[in-house]
């Protein structure tokens, strides 16, 4: 059942689009330093800045993303096709997503191995400065 007011909701939705100026409103900074930064993000191609669908991820945002993904062992699934989850497969795959992720959080997250990143610079700290 759809409400009389979803239709509309769903247009302005479909219509609405990040622009500099919500995000100057938004962090209180100044129209020109957003659009600075703005800039300098488009030239690493972090984000695209389009005048029709406004500010969007950029190739190497997306790209990283999807790199990230894959180290860690994330299962991805396209929501916008037709969803046939066969439930053994899926049971499979995210034990096997599980396995890959030790080896993440062994090689990136904890990279000496026994210390997580955060608690490494922290002790190190400590040790030379205190």
């Amino acid at each position: 059942m759809e409400l009389a007011g979803d239709k509309k909701a769903k247009e302005n939705l479909s219509k609405s689009k990040l622009i500099p100026a919500s995000i100057s409103l938004v962090t209180d900074l100044p129209r020109e330093t957003v659009r600075r930064k703005l800039l300098e993000l488009n030239k690493k191609k972090i984000l695209v800045l389009d005048k029709k669908r406004g500010i969007q991820l950029g190739e190497n945002a997306i790209n990283y993303t999807l790199e990230w993904a894959k180290r860690v062992g994330f299962l991805r699934i396209n929501i916008e096709d037709e969803l046939k989850i066969n439930n053994n497969k899926l049971l499979s795959k995210l034990d096997d997503a599980k396995k890959n992720y030790s080896n993440y959080i062994k090689s990136f997250i904890a990279p000496d191995g026994n210390n997580i990143g955060c608690e490494k610079i922290i002790k190190t700290l400590k040790e030379r400065f205190f």
